[in-house]
């Protein structure tokens, strides 16, 4: 990843095709910009308000939300953190 903050890992997971090992990014907690324990309001806040050169947060999430969609991966905390995020810029927006 070319970006501090995250580090590459191999996981295995479990696919339709069986076990397979899988690259991800993970927060590198080290780094000082990475806060691991804020509170879900929180993340819904920074998601829902902050952007960098690459985009806004939400749009990240929207697109990893979309990318996993298409794999058929199923991860219902971030659906449902995207969900929350949505709700609040809908909410901003009147």
């Amino acid at each position: 990843m070319p970006l501090p903050g995250y580090v590459a890992s191999f996981f295995d997971v479990e696919t339709a095709a069986g076990s397979v090992q899988a690259l991800g990014f993970v927060a590198d907690h080290a780094w000082e910009k990475i806060i691991p324990d804020i509170d879900r309001a929180e993340q819904i806040t920074y998601i829902s308000t902050a952007s960098g050169f690459a985009g806004s947060n939400l749009e990240y999430l929207e697109n990893l939300a979309a990318h996993l969609m298409t794999l058929g991966i199923e991860d219902t905390d971030l659906f449902a953190l995207l969900r929350d995020v949505r709700q609040v810029k809908w909410r901003s927006r009147k």
